[in-house]
């Protein structure tokens, strides 16, 4: 991951399109091969949310806005594409729709498979004691019906997941840390950039600390621990940045005047009714997913999320008090 990160984002979107294709291929055969085994039970999986805890079923949610990874960490990259404003967005909503679509097939064609030797109340157990022990249910059912002709897939499911998904946000937060260097936030030695316009230090600063952390957490946590773990804080800091995003659509619905005026802009009004609505959403899933956990855990999470943000804002602060209204109107200008 580091590697390609390094080579640039030509090189990394090229190993993403080979790698994904052929992980996104090899996902739908097994679903369909799950879902046509004999005695399978097609059921509703809605009939069973009264019986989830909403906490639980909100930590779900967190973890599950991970599958699609990379729609939240396209916006970043969108210096490096061209025609950003089409092409950005679209392809935001084509990986929620084809991820999310993938996902719910996968395990859905899995929980029929397990369902077609034990009833649903064997299910939840063995899903619980499965989870408990730090082994992965899914894997545990699929060896059940494929065996070890399965292991070659899984293992390259695996390395290409963790590949993919971190490279996906070390591009995002090497973009980040770029974009904040320019803007004079952070050091300006996170805007270098070499000849074919990637920040490389911004990307072995965000690579190396991934795989710093990475590995870190696993020694102590052990793999699964560490994935929940760091899953869930990952997720948590993605809705933070779903408020941010929220909170920028309805500041800039109440500031397009202009736009407004010279008829460019007639949506205004919807604008605000989506960016309260989901900022309520968001706010929701946040409480009620950490209700849902050992908070204990997420003590160090909080602490650095508080300094950064102090730091932010004190640096803001200084900045307004030390320079002048004339120096910072030519810089505005």
């Amino acid at each position: 991951m580091t590697i390609l990160a390094y080579l640039g984002i030509r090189i990394s979107a090229k190993y993403a399109i080979f790698a994904g294709s052929l992980e996104m291929v090899a996902l739908v055969l097994i679903s369909v091969v799950l879902l046509l085994i004999p005695h399978g039970i097609f059921f509703n999986p809605f009939a069973y949310m009264s019986s989830v805890p909403l906490s639980t079923l909100m930590v779900a949610v967190v973890y599950a806005i991970a599958i699609p990874t990379g729609y939240g960490t396209i916006a970043p990259l969108s210096g490096e594409v061209k025609r950003a404003r089409e092409i950005v967005s679209r392809a935001v909503q084509a990986v929620i729709i084809t991820g999310g679509a993938l996902a719910a097939l996968a395990i859905y064609s899995t929980a029929v498979a397990g369902l077609s030797y034990m009833n649903i109340h064997e299910f939840i157990n063995f899903l619980s004691k499965a989870t408990s022990r730090g082994l992965s249910p899914v894997i545990i059912i699929l060896h059940h019906f494929l065996g070890v002709l399965l292991d070659p897939i899984v293992i390259f499911a695996m390395i290409n997941d963790g590949v993919l998904g971190s490279l996906a946000y070390v591009l995002a937060a090497s973009r980040t840390l770029y974009a904040m260097a320019d803007d004079g936030q952070l050091p300006s030695i996170l805007s270098l950039i070499n000849s074919k316009g990637n920040p490389v230090i911004s990307v072995l600063i965000s690579a190396l600390a991934l795989d710093a952390l990475a590995i870190t957490t696993t020694y102590l946590l052990g793999p699964f621990n560490a994935f929940l773990l760091l899953g869930f804080l990952s997720m948590l800091a993605n809705l933070i940045v779903h408020l941010s995003a929220n909170f920028a659509l309805f500041r800039a619905a109440t500031r397009k005047i202009k736009a407004v005026l010279y008829g460019v802009d007639t949506m205004r009004g919807l604008d605000k009714a989506v960016s309260i609505t989901a900022a309520l959403i968001t706010i929701f899933t946040a409480v009620e997913s950490v209700l849902g956990v050992n908070l204990v855990e997420l003590t160090p999470y909080f602490v650095v999320l508080a300094m950064v943000v102090i730091y932010l804002m004190v640096r803001s602060l200084l900045m307004r008090g030390l320079l002048g209204s004339g120096f910072r109107y030519r810089i505005v200008k």
